[in-house]
């Protein structure tokens, strides 16, 4: 304010402010299917990381 030029502070809440737009432009939407390969069922729960 003092000196007419902005801190690291402000940058750093322009940078995040602007990460968090970039970032919700780029959300990817969940995958709904109900054609299941090898059961044809639409009550398919899935455990785990593959």
């Amino acid at each position: 304010m003092f000196r007419g030029v902005k801190c690291i502070h402000i940058y750093a809440v322009e940078f995040s402010l602007e990460l968090c737009k970039t970032v919700e432009v780029m959300r990817i939407e969940q995958i709904v299917t109900t054609d299941y390969k090898y059961c044809r069922s639409e009550n398919v729960v899935k455990d785990g990381i593959r």
